[in-house]
């Protein structure tokens, strides 16, 4: 969070007002292989399914459960894929961003596993995600 926090505030102190965009994004994103494989580590049982069943369970959550998360999930399927959602790539130009942040020296931290496995745990510690 330091580091979001200084990114944020870096073009802000140091950048006119021009209501430029500036997207933060991670030059080296972890991939959603690693929190699952973070997530068995904690002890959460994972099950590899095709993207079919996923999407097939999705749906079925989404017609079934009543909740904020679901209730997202029916808003982004009753929109329709749009053509970068189709493909499975967002893009957001980090350009303003990184030259920003690269004449300041801000960097952006790796994120390991004990950075990734905050999240989970978090989530657990909250009640949003259960004990394995």
């Amino acid at each position: 969070m330091d580091y979001v926090a200084a990114a944020l505030v870096e073009p802000a102190l140091t950048q006119p007002a021009t209501g430029t965009v500036h997207h933060l994004t991670n030059p080296r994103p972890t991939p959603l292989g690693n929190l699952l494989d973070r997530l068995v580590a904690l002890g959460h049982p994972s099950t590899v399914v095709s993207e079919q069943a996923w999407g097939e369970a999705l749906r079925v959550a989404a017609a079934t459960a009543e909740s904020p998360t679901i209730a997202t999930v029916r808003a982004l399927e009753a929109a329709g894929p749009r053509s970068d959602e189709a493909s499975g790539r967002y893009r957001f130009d980090d350009r303003n961003t990184r030259t920003a942040l690269d004449r300041s020296g801000l960097r952006c931290p790796s994120v390991d596993d004990t950075v990734v496995d905050r999240y989970p745990t978090a989530a657990m510690d909250s009640g949003f995600l259960p004990d394995p």
